[in-house]
């Protein structure tokens, strides 16, 4: 659930403040569809080696949640070249959430048990999470508040099942 959510409230923010609506953010946006789908394939095996519990098989799922996250690094460095006021910011972002996709790639490729997924997989959680605030320490990007409300709203339908 964590990749998901995260991913999509990750979209929602950008969205808010650099969605062009041109032909090229909708192509991405479809990349990181791809990506989703491509992680929901991977669960089924996920659960099913924790069984087993020779070694956790993500690899399929951390593939997915890294084709969305590495379309997210592009949208924000075509951001950074779209806003030169905000190009740090930008930059920051796609900087850091590279940066943790080559720990997630470190996750897909290495087959440990679950203590070992585990200790490996919190750290990149603590970062993910912690990305937006570093990269926006010095400048905030133009997201709005209505947009934001309205897409929290949408996720609280998809949640409860409609």
């Amino acid at each position: 659930m964590f990749a998901v959510i995260w991913a999509w409230i990750n979209f929602t923010w950008f969205a808010s403040a650099y969605d062009t609506d041109d032909w090229v953010f909708r192509l991405v946006t479809m990349v990181q569809l791809l990506g989703v789908l491509i992680l929901a394939m991977g669960i089924e095996t996920m659960f099913h080696s924790l069984v087993e519990g020779d070694h956790v098989d993500n690899a399929v799922m951390v593939g997915g949640y890294v084709i969305m996250r590495l379309a997210l690094v592009f949208q924000w460095l075509r951001a950074a070249r779209q806003d030169p006021a905000r190009r740090r910011t930008c930059q920051r972002y796609a900087t850091y959430l590279g940066v943790v996709q080559l720990g997630w790639i470190a996750v897909l490729i290495i087959e440990a048990d679950i203590l070992t997924t585990f200790l490996v997989a919190a750290p990149l959680f603590i970062l993910e999470m912690a990305t937006p605030y570093a990269a926006e320490r010095s400048m905030r990007t133009p997201w709005h508040a209505h947009h934001i409300a309205e897409r929290y709203g949408l996720l609280a339908i998809i949640a409860l099942g409609e």
